[in-house]
This record gives structure tokens, C-alpha cells and sequence, in this order.
């Protein structure tokens, strides 16, 4: 099984660890449904990966990729979307990338 940081940390964590939590995210896939706000952080994000990704970087294509992400997301505008990620930071970031979010490992699963 991969497992991340932030995994193991549902998993065990001090704040707010809960394995029956870990089971159902990590192990069932369960998700809870997405409210606005994360629906608005996915299609950033998917803004963000497809501007990486195609390493296009003007407004057009920003502005295009709000359209398509905040459709496909059931959002009722793509301006914030827009406005989130057509930004000097954001571009710089994906230009000039320098830490992993997230570092995964494998440990293995045993019984008891």
C-alpha cells in the first residue's frame, strides 16, 4: 500500500488521527461531497497542472482553462478560477518548481 505523510498522519496523527477515518479515505476511497470551496481548489488546481503541463503561460490560455475546469466542476463562474491562477507567483512556481507537495513511501500492512 502507498501511503504519504499526510496519510499516516489520518492514520495516527496527534491533532486529529483516527484510524476508522484512515480506513474509509485511504482504504474504501470514500470521499465526502465536494462543497464549492473545494470544488474551486480542484479546478484551480487543474488549471495550474494543465498550464505545467503544456507550459503555456498567457491570459488566453488561463482564461480558457477557467472556462473548461469550471464547467466540468459545476461552478456557476469561471472568473475566480481565472482570477486565482493568473497570477505572477502562480506562473513563477510552476516555471521555476523546487519542493514536492507530497513525498510517498510503502510500508507494509500486517494483521492484528
Amino acid at each position: 500500500m502507498k501511503v504519504s505523510f499526510s496519510g499516516l498522519n489520518t492514520y495516527s496523527g496527534q491533532s486529529y488521527g483516527c484510524p476508522f477515518s484512515f480506513y474509509l479515505t485511504r482504504v474504501l476511497k470514500l470521499r465526502e461531497p465536494t462543497g464549492e470551496p473545494a470544488a474551486i481548489g480542484k479546478a484551480c488546481h487543474a488549471v495550474i497542472e494543465l498550464a505545467s503541463y503544456e507550459q503555456n503561460f498567457t491570459e488566453e490560455f488561463f482564461r480558457n482553462a477557467a472556462v473548461i475546469t469550471a464547467g466540468l466542476a459545476d461552478l456557476k463562474s469561471e472568473d475566480e478560477v481565472f482570477d486565482l491562477t493568473f497570477k505572477d507567483y502562480v506562473i513563477d512556481i510552476i516555471q521555476h518548481p523546487g519542493a514536492e507537495i507530497e513525498k510517498y513511501f510503502e510500508i507494509p500492512l500486517v494483521e492484528g
